[in-house]
């Protein structure tokens, strides 16, 4: 899959409402590298449909569940 692919299939989800499976379900080699890359994506395609960033999210702040998810640092 491509960033740009991956974009696409989160912005079809997001206007269906509808539930996807997770990209780490379906492809073994999809990592943090490549989820940054699609969220870049996804950024660029919602800025050029006239969305406007007001913030940013970071996920596991908390270190006690990294070992639970498999995490060694904040994404």
């Amino acid at each position: 899959m491509t960033p740009a692919d991956g974009a696409r299939e989160v912005l079809a989800a997001l206007a269906s409402g509808q539930s996807i499976p997770n990209f780490t379900s379906r492809d073994a080699a999809f990592g943090v590298a490549e989820a940054y890359a699609v969220a870049a994506a996804l950024h660029q395609a919602r800025l050029a449909r006239g969305e406007r960033a007001v913030g940013r999210k970071i996920g596991f702040t908390n270190r006690t569940l990294w070992p639970v998810y498999g995490v060694d640092e904040p994404i």
